[in-house]
């Protein structure tokens, strides 16, 4: 399953990106999976939802933020991206290099509005 939705994402199996979460459990109610990959040394993510059943259409992908940044880390801490309360939240942590502190981290929350998932405001 996880091989047909990495084709289906566009990720050949000569890729570098691996698998860094996939939750078949937190959307079911909606019949939907969460893959997010995570290119070469993980700072950066992809973000893909699949129709749970075969043949595992995607539904929606991103693997970019408003302004056409990727989603990368910017900080010591790898980005990461969950399901909360039937939303996809994607969290990248931020560090103030010049001060040496962490700035906590960007949240980007997106929700289903019955056809594909939109950036909440």
């Amino acid at each position: 399953m996880v091989h047909q939705m990495r084709v289906r994402a566009g990720v050949d199996d000569e890729s570098n990106e691996h698998v860094d979460f996939l939750d078949a459990k937190s959307l079911s109610h909606r019949k939907q999976v969460l893959l997010v990959t995570a290119g070469g040394n993980g700072h950066c993510l992809g973000l893909f939802v699949f129709q749970k059943h075969a043949p595992y259409d995607m539904v929606w992908s991103t693997e970019g933020l408003s302004g056409g940044a990727g989603i990368c880390r910017e900080s010591p801490i790898n980005p990461k991206a969950f399901i909360s309360a039937g939303r996809i939240v994607l969290q990248v942590p931020v560090f103030d290099y010049k001060r040496n502190v962490s700035k906590g981290p960007n949240v980007y929350v997106f929700e289903w509005n019955g056809k594909t998932y939109v950036a909440r405001s």
